[in-house]
């Protein structure tokens, strides 16, 4: 088993989360994320955020916060 972001996932099952990286991960609920853009399509496979985590994309500004289980973009 690997951790990775506070999730477990046995070595050959994990999946690529690119260029996300969890920067609270003391937090146990409302997380908060950075990334590329091309990568906001990934933010479907972390497991463990809760409603009210947030993911800033470094490249773009872009924002999403998670709500009701989605990611949705900040406008």
């Amino acid at each position: 088993m690997i951790l990775i972001m506070g999730m477990k996932f046995k070595k050959e099952e994990a999946p690529d989360f690119g260029s996300i990286r969890l920067v609270n991960p003391d937090e146990a609920y409302a997380k908060r994320y950075l990334l590329n853009s091309e990568d906001v399509p990934k933010l479907e496979l972390i497991t463990n955020a809760g409603d009210g985590s947030l993911a800033y994309c470094v490249d773009t500004g872009e924002m999403y916060i998670k709500h009701i289980g989605k990611w949705n973009e900040v406008k």
